[in-house]
This record gives structure tokens, sequence and C-alpha cells, in this order.
């Protein structure tokens, strides 16, 4: 089951150390203890990408400095596996102590049957990148990776031989007693060699231009191509035995033994003879891109060293200061112990130690009288000649020589000197000064606490709780920056100047009196937090919680190395030396050259990983489009950079924005619910020296919905357009039929209006006036005024009630009932044969009910005209008005002779046509029905007696109440 250990104990830089005795490189452990999966590493190898790949007793695995990734074995029967090889396309390969070959596929092991051979285990090599040549009992057997073809090669007189070894495309064989040497090219040709002195050996390894082998145990030698033989000669001969040989960096022989590692020079010399890692079962060692080391251990996991050149030791007491003096270092402990270390013996001597649990907090070394001064609770003055120590009770925060033989002493109650002698020294300071305690004479003219100090000729320069001063033998005088309170860390001394170091405005000097910037931001001082400064060989030493910068300011040479030079970020204290730094930590001390050999040179890298969408993992390179649901993208990426990982930055930036720190606590990016588009996705990582990584660059497109796309949008353009078209026309076909509508409406109220006049010339035609005037006069010649005058006030309002309502196109029922009982008085005063009545539903409202004006009026003067008028004999007349849901009903009966009697009448008179106020009430009723939906209706009934003799007619009027314009 696959598995990632995430963030080992926050990165690799803050994994234990482990406690060793000896001068060892600067190292860092992998193991069970600080949460790697085995303590037991048989190989370790970097691939061309750059991951470093680890065969243990539980699988392999693979660190790219921030996870450590199972491969998921898929015979879990055989975990442990060794001898890591890589081909040309990137594939991992592996064996197992059983014979089994392993390849990466995705995080899983898989098994290569075809060349696996179980129960024998020889270490095969890759040959050209492709051909992978594992040994047989006959012979050789080489395996192409690509094709998965086999060339089985058999050699004559083949025994069992030594680990293999891969020159360039050529696999080399020695026998183990070193009588032949095989040589197989990856076609299957091969050559033999005998050399001339038969010497035994195991490994072999090309070194220096020469092809060299090594035996595995005691005795140890090299034997060279020709059979010329080297003895190696370590300190711990026969104890231990030889497990690897590799060459390394520039003329440097790596051997890997059971008791450590040990390094030849160029022409075969031990470097050092006492090993490194003596505890450590090394079983492989590589370099890496970077300039790293990995060593893979039986016994203590994987162990990481920046460099050979940084020496770290670590003896049983916390180192807290350090000096140098004559062949020596002094170290200052936490347990109230002084150390002496020899330079040339490298032994450690404990030369001061109480039980009292105190710091030896400062420690200086008199170089004049071999003298060593060191605090506790005590001043104390060491001859380190004979070791004799003479101690004042004074707690002192700092200490300075004021001269070869006396010394200055920064207390919280003043500053003394010390000793108190009869020296002209102590004369001239006693002459300003006087007060005498403990043998030291105080020069303080108040009481507060001394903090730094330092002597230049034959000043003595302090910081105070009441700010800087400078002391001589003519007074005080305090010194002032810019009306600033300074922070002073320390102080220290460059060409015969004061130097003073801050926390809040960097590095002063003191020149001719005056406080002026010498080193601070503005000219390369690191911006990191101050941890201590120290000036050595009239150069500026600043120690920084992330590493150590030196500054020269008469060349202005600005130099800084910081965790990943290999340099800790723990150190106490410092003292240099020929440029070598000796540095204190809680795990021993460090010593190294601050130098361009121990500046970080590559440049970090940068592996896209994976690449999901939606949670899926896609491949890139193969789809780069997507749909609009498709739009939560995360991106995994490896940042292969081993030295600077805590202080490496990764950055990325979304097509034209801007570039964006990522967290560096995840190596992913996740982007949710993007916007339809084409994107570009590039990220970089800076190491701490402005090395820039490669770039990665991704491109996709996240596509819109269909209803975003342009042929959808078109197709919604096109349709807008097209129905702003269909609906132009339409409305424009409206207009015209509006238009026309309105034309012949009012061609249809211009003939109304004619047939208004035509109606009104029927009513009021010559015949009708002639025969109502006769009718009048009739009456005066009779005598019948009275008759005649009501006649002709009826005639009057009759005429005058006809010319009103022709001027607008209705009227009233109430002025309509009015005009047709007057005509009707009118006609039966002339023809008193004629009877009529008028019949009106109670529920009609006359007054508000309104008809189209003339519509009844036409068809009862048809009834009088034609119907009664020519009747022998009484005729009746009856006119009914009748309100059915909103329409009018009118009927107008007579029982006249009928239409058919009437026709006939006409015909004799020569009258062709129908009566002329008949066919102008019919043409009125089609003009008022035109584009009405609710119509006049007009029905005529001619009516007959049971023997079919015509007895009147009937005519039935339905008329919709008040809808007339």
């Amino acid at each position: 089951m696959s598995f990632v250990i995430r963030a080992i104990f926050l990165g690799f830089f803050l994994y234990l150390l482990k406690t060793s005795y000896a001068q060892n490189p600067f190292y860092k452990t992998f193991g069970i203890t600080s949460g790697f999966p085995c303590s037991t590493v048989y190989d370790v190898y970097q691939s061309k990408n750059g991951f470093i790949w680890f065969a243990t007793d539980v699988g392999l695995f693979s660190y790219d400095g921030f996870d450590v990734k199972n491969q998921v074995n898929t015979y879990p029967f055989d975990k442990a596996v060794t001898n890591i090889l890589e081909d040309s396309s990137g594939k991992i390969w592996c064996q197992s102590f059983k014979g089994i070959f392993y390849y990466t596929q995705g995080d899983s092991l898989v098994i290569e049957p075809t060349i696996s051979q179980k129960h024998k285990f020889h270490a095969a090599q890759m040959l050209n990148g492709k051909t992978l040549a594992s040994i047989t009992k006959q012979g050789v057997n080489l395996f192409n990776t690509s094709t998965k073809k086999n060339i089985s090669v058999t050699i004559p007189e083949f025994n069992v031989v030594t680990p293999s070894y891969n020159d360039n495309e050529t696999l080399i064989l020695r026998g183990y007693f070193g009588d032949k040497t095989f040589y197989i090219s990856p076609d299957g040709k091969y050559k033999k060699t005998v050399p001339k002195n038969v010497t035994r050996s195991f490994y072999t390894v090309r070194f220096n231009n020469q092809l060299i082998s090594l035996t595995k145990d005691f005795p140890y030698n090299i034997i060279f191509e020709n059979g010329d033989v080297k003895p190696l000669s370590f300190k711990k001969n026969g104890n231990f035995y030889i497990n690897n040989i590799k060459s390394i960096s520039k003329n440097r022989l790596a051997i890997c033994t059971s008791n450590g590692l040990y390094l030849l020079d160029k022409d075969y010399n031990i470097i050092n003879v006492n090993g490194y890692y003596t505890d450590i079962n090394v079983s492989n060692i590589i370099e890496d891109l970077e300039g790293n080391f990995w060593l893979s251990s039986l016994n203590k996991g994987l162990v990481f060293t920046n460099q050979f050149n940084i020496i770290f030791n670590n003896p049983e007491y916390v180192f807290l200061t350090v000096c140098h003096g004559n062949n020596a270092l002094y170290f200052g402990t936490l347990e109230n112990t002084v150390i002496k270390m020899d330079f040339k013996t490298k032994a450690f001597d404990t030369i001061y130690h109480l039980p009292r649990k105190q710091n030896i907090s400062n420690i200086l070394y008199n170089h004049h009288h071999y003298e060593l001064v060191f605090t506790n609770s005590k001043f104390n003055v060491m001859n380190t000649l004979n070791n004799s120590i003479t101690s004042i009770n004074l707690k002192v925060n700092d200490v300075d020589t004021l001269d070869h033989s006396h010394y200055i002493l920064a207390t919280d109650k003043g500053l003394f000197i010390y000793p108190n002698d009869k020296s002209e020294l102590i004369s001239s300071w006693k002459n300003k000064y006087s007060t005498i305690e403990e043998n030291a004479i105080s020069i303080s003219n108040e009481p507060k606490e001394y903090y730094q100090v330092i002597s230049i000729n034959n000043k003595i320069y302090t910081s105070t709780s009441d700010g800087l001063f400078e002391y001589s033998t003519k007074g005080i005088k305090p010194i002032s920056y810019n009306n600033t309170s300074l922070t002073i860390n320390n102080l220290g001394v460059i060409n015969n100047e004061l130097i003073i170091i801050t926390y809040n405005v960097g590095v002063l000097k003191y020149s001719k009196g005056q406080l002026m910037p010498l080193f601070n931001e503005t000219n390369g001082m690191s911006k990191s937090d101050l941890y201590l400064g120290k000036t050595f060989e009239n150069k500026l030493y600043l120690l920084h919680y992330d590493g150590m910068q030196r500054y020269d300011p008469d060349t202005k040479e600005n130099y800084s190395v910081n965790m990943t030079d290999g340099v800790e970020s723990d150190l106490g204290d410092f003292t240099v030396l020929n440029d070598t730094i000796h540095a204190t930590n809680y795990e021993g001390f460090l010593s190294f050259k601050l130098d361009s050999t121990l500046a970080t040179k590559t440049r970090p890298k940068l592996i896209l990983s994976t690449f999901y969408i939606n949670d899926i993992e896609t491949d890139i390179t193969k789809n780069q489009a997507f749909n609009h649901t498709q739009n939560n993208i995360k991106i995994n990426y490896s940042l292969i950079d081993f030295r600077g990982r805590k202080y490496t930055k990764v950055y990325y930036k979304l097509n034209n924005g801007n570039w964006v720190e990522t967290n560096p606590k995840f190596k992913e990016l996740l982007f949710t619910a993007l916007e339809p588009n084409t994107y570009t996705l590039q990220l970089k990582a800076i190491n701490y020296r402005g090395y820039e990584s490669n770039y990665i660059t991704l491109k996709f497109t996240i596509q819109p919905p269909f209803y975003k796309t342009w042929w959808f949008i078109g197709l919604i353009v096109l349709s807008i357009s097209g129905a702003v078209a269909f609906f132009a026309y339409y409305r424009i076909k409206q207009l015209q039929k509006k238009q026309k509508e309105i034309l012949e409406k009012e061609r249809l109220l211009h003939e109304l209006d004619l047939s208004n006049i035509k109606s009104l010339r029927a009513q009021m035609n010559p015949h009708f006036l002639y025969n109502a005037l006769n009718a009048i006069q009739s009456f005066i010649y009779t005598g019948d005024k009275e008759t005649a005058v009501t006649s002709l006030g009826i005639f009057s309002d009759l005429s005058r009630g006809v010319l009103d309502s022709s001027r607008s196109p209705e009227i009233s029922l109430f002025d309509e009932l009015t005009l047709i009982e007057n005509y009707l008085k009118l006609e039966t005063m002339r023809l008193p044969k004629i009877n009529y009545q008028l019949t009106i539903d109670p529920q009609l409202n006359l007054h508000d009910t309104y008809i189209p004006t003339m519509i009844i009026q036409p068809i009862v003067e048809n009834s009088v005209y034609h119907g009664l008028s020519n009747k022998q004999g009484l005729g009746l007349l009856s006119i009914n008005f009748n309100l059915l849901e909103n329409v009018l009903q009118v009927v107008v009966q007579d029982d006249g002779i009928g239409r058919d009697a009437a026709a006939k009448l006409r015909q004799r008179a020569l009258k062709k046509s129908a009566s002329f106020s008949t066919s102008a009430n019919l043409n009125r009723i089609e003009l008022l029905n035109a584009n009405k939906e609710n119509k006049i209706i007009q029905t005529i009934t001619d009516l007959y007696s049971t023997d079919k003799k015509a007895i009147g007619t009937k005519v039935e009027l339905v008329i919709p109440i008040n809808d007339y314009d």
C-alpha cells in the first residue's frame, strides 16, 4: 500500500543530529527515530529529474525534498531491494536479494520476469541507458529495457566474479582471484585480459583515469588494471570490511565501510585516516546535482552532508563560548567547564571544572602572557602554562585587554581595571578615579550597568544603560548618533577605529569624533535578525539567525552563507583564525572556511508531478481543452533544492497577473471555479542567493458553455435580427392594415354621411312635405285653426328634431321616440284611418340608451307609406321596444297590404326600384356593421293569413346599445 511521509519532522534540515565524539563533516541522518520508514538502506541514487531514491529493507522510496513516497511492491513477500538503476526513459529499476528485477510504473514496483533469477543475486549494470546487464551462471544476460529483447552471452571459463562495474558503455567483470578481466559491450561482444600479477580483488571502479579494484576485507589493497598493488593503511585495519567504492567530486575516491567513510586523494592517499562517521555502516555514497552527499547505511538510515569541509565535533559538554589561543581552541560550556582542544592532535582536555551549575559566559585569551580569561559568577584568570587560576568576586558582563597586563571589566556595579598594581597605567587612571574593589579599581563615576567594553589606543569604549561612552584619563565623553537611542549588540575594532554593531541602525564606525554608517541594509547587510557581531583581522563578521555574513570595509567585499550551505542557524559564539571560523552550537562546534567553495551555486529545480481536473488526474500534455464544468484545477509539483529547501520560495503567475508566492507548507496550487478562458500558468523558484529555477509553463483552455460560444451567440444574433425583421414586417403590415382600415372607415363614414343625408332627404322628401303641408292647409281652409296650429307645431318640432339628429351619429332612445311619434301624429292627421301604438319595456332607460340616428324612422315610414296608406279601411301600426341582454329589440309591425302588393303598385307607378328610404337604411346598417364585433341585425317577415293572403309586414331590428362612435 502506497504512502507518503509528509514533511519529515519539519524538513530534513530539522532532522536530529546524531552523536559522534570524533571530528566529522557536519551531517544529518534520516532513520526510524526521525520519521523515516527504515534504518537499513542498501543503496541511494539520484535520478535525472533530481529525485533521491532509497533502496531499503522495506522497499523502494523516492524523496523530492518534501515528500517521501513508497513505491508499492506488487510482490509483497520480497520487499528488501537494492542496486538502483535508471534507463534513458526515466524508468527506475532495482533488484531484490532473491534475484527478482523490478521497475517503477507510476507509484508501483512491477516485476520483470524475463530477467529475474530466483535465489541468485548479482548487482546488474545499466549500459547506454537502455541495456540492463545481469550476470548468469554461464556469462551475462543483456536485456533491452525498451524492446524487452534479450541477448544471452556465454563466456567460456566463466567463474565467480566480483561485483560488476559500468565503464561508459562497457560492462567490466573481474575474476575473484584477479586472474582475468572481461569487457562486454551491449551488442554481446566481449574480450578478456589477463593481468601480469594475479591479486585477489573485489570492488572495481575507474578513478583518476585508471581502472582499479579494491579488496573487501583486510589486507586492504588497491589493485591497478596491470596488476600493480598499493596497500591502504587505515587506523582500524582488520576491524571492518569494505562495502563499496565510488568516485565522487573532483579527485576524490570514497570508500564505504562498515566503520564509516574514508576519502582518498588523486594519489590514492587517505585524507581522513581516522574516518568519518565511524559509527555508521556505510553501504553507498552519491554526490547529488547540488554538490551534497547522500550516504546509505545499514544501521543509521540515510546520512546527508552539504560538504566535507565543514568539520563537526560533538563532545559531551554543551559549548557556549569560544576563543583561540596558541595552537588551541578554548571553549566555555554550559556545565561550568573550560575545554581545550589542541589544533594538532584534535584532543580535548578539561582544564577547568566546578560542579556548581554555571555558564562560562565570557572567554578571552591573552597571547602575550598565555592567560585565559573567563567568567562565571567570578572573574577568572588562568595561566595556561601551569593551569593556575586567580579569581575575584565580580560578576562580569564583558571583558577586554587594556594592555598586555591589564583587563577592563564591564559589570553591573561599574567599570573596573584589573589588577590594581603599581604600574604606570594604573597610576594614570588612579589620578582620575580612585575606588578600589577586589584588587580592581573602578573608573566609573556613577552607579549604572555596563554591558560591552573594548579598549582602543588607551581609550575605553563602553555601552551602558545610559548610552555609549568614551573613557580616558582625561574624562568621560558621551557618544550619540543623530539623537537616536542605539540598541547595541557588540563592540569591535577595525583599522584602530571603534565599530558599533547595533540591532536598530546596522553597523556604525566612530571616526574623528563622529559616528557614521559602515554597513547596513542599504549596502548589503542581511535583513535577517542579528544574533551576534564580531570583528576579526579588520573584517566584520555578523551571525544572523539564518546564517553568517562577512564584510570587508577596505575592499567592500560582502560574502554570506546560511543553513543551505551547511552552516547551522543555532550557532552560539564564534572565533576566526586564519580565515577559518570555529563556531559553537548546542551539539558541539563547527569549523569551516567562509569562502566561495562553501556557497550554494546550483539552481533549484521544479518538476510537475500531477495535474488534476475536478480531482481527476489528467495528462496535460495530451489534453489542454476542458468544458466549462471542468474548471477546478489542482497542480502538484516538486521542488528539488535539498540545501535551500527552507529558504527557497516558489512563485506562480496566471496569464498576465503578478507573481504570487505559494504556501511553503504545501507543494500544490489550487484554482477553483475558473471562468472560461485560455490560461497560461507559470511557476518558478528562487533561492536565497537569487538563483532562479527552470520555469514550468502550462497552457490550458476552459471552454465556455454552448450559450457563450461564438456560433451560439451568432445564432442568437441572427435569430434576434430575424425576429426584429419579422416584427418590423409584421408591424408594417399591421400599420398598413390599420391605415387601410382608417381609410376604409373614413370611406364608410363618408358614405354614412351621405346615407344620413339620403335618409334626411327620404325623411323630408317633397312628397311628405307636400302631403303634410296640404293637410295643414286643409285644416286652415276648413276653419279648423286649432288643428292646423297643432299640426304646424308638430311639423316644426319634427323638422327641427330631424335636423338636430343629423348632426350626430347617435341619438338617445328618448329623442328617437319623440321623432317617430311626431312623424306618426302628422301622418294620422292626414290619414285618420291609420292608428298606431308604442310599447316600451319599462326596464329601458330612454335617456341613457343610445342607438344610431335615423335607424328606426325609415322602417316606420315604409310601413305607413307602402303598407297602410294603400289599405282599404283602418290600419294599425305597432312599435315595440324591448331590452334583451344589452341589445335593443325593436319590432315594427303593420297590418297593411304586404310587400308584394306594394311592389305591384310601385310597378304600375313606373317605380322600378325599391323604396329610396328602405335601400338607404339597409346601406346605413351595412356601413354601421363594418369593423364591428356586435352588429345590427334587421329581419323582415311577411305576414299571411291562414288562407295565404297578405295581412301585413313585420320588421325586427336587434341593435347593440351604446356601441357607436
